[in-house]
């Protein structure tokens, strides 16, 4: 079986396109391993682009010489959660991002969908109660039926609530004017957003070490 991180283990291109193979020479020990294996295991799989699938499928089908072979006949697991991160397209549009996703390929007539119903954790009792009910709200948001405001919006009912950026790096960066000219308090917490407009102010705010300059 081979189970790796894609990327360095099956030697795919960082800009894959719709000619893409993989950098595996025919008589490398790599090459030699897909050859033999007979499952492949890719978690994480709907993070990459539909290209990178295709070009493994390629280069598959090569070593094993049968160019028409799926996936180079192996048992091919995919995990993932297709509700989640979808694929960077650099100044993509949604009708690009969605085109670049696995389940355009045309291999994936080719797959058989298994679905994980259960969280474990929180049915073993692992999990405390707020950690459940964070489990359960973000369900709510994969499968789309989280309750929406007037403007579409779907309030998060969990932490605290910052109206401004300022307050938001004065949340998350305690005290950041009394140690700016450290890097320790920065290195520790992080803020994310899904717009880069908003990363790029808050880092503004955050370099200029004054909140409300």
């Amino acid at each position: 079986m081979v189970a790796a991180q894609p990327t360095p283990s099956f030697q795919l291109p960082l800009d894959a396109n719709s000619d893409s193979t993989c950098n595996i020479p025919k008589q490398s020990a790599l090459a030699q391993l897909l050859i033999t294996a007979r499952v492949i295991l890719w978690d994480e799989f709907f993070m990459g682009s539909r290209y990178l699938l295709e070009a493994l499928n390629r280069t598959l089908g090569d070593l094993i010489e049968s160019p028409t072979a799926i996936l180079g006949n192996k048992i091919f697991i995919g995990g993932g959660d297709k509700r989640q991160i979808l694929p960077v397209v650099p100044h993509g549009g949604e009708a690009d991002i969605l085109n670049v996703t696995v389940p355009r390929s045309a291999l994936w007539q080719h797959f058989r969908i298994l679905s994980i119903t259960l969280n474990m954790r929180v049915l073993r009792g692992e999990a405390t109660p707020l950690q459940a009910s964070w489990a359960s709200f973000l369900l709510s948001i994969g499968d789309g039926v989280a309750q929406e405001d007037e403007r579409g919006l779907v309030d998060v009912p969990f932490g605290n609530r910052a109206s401004t950026i300022a307050d938001l790096i004065d949340a998350v960066y305690d005290d950041l004017d009394a140690h700016i000219a450290s890097s320790d308090p920065l290195l520790r917490p992080a803020c994310n957003s899904r717009s880069d407009q908003h990363l790029r102010e808050g880092h503004k705010q955050v370099s200029r070490g004054s909140l409300h300059h």
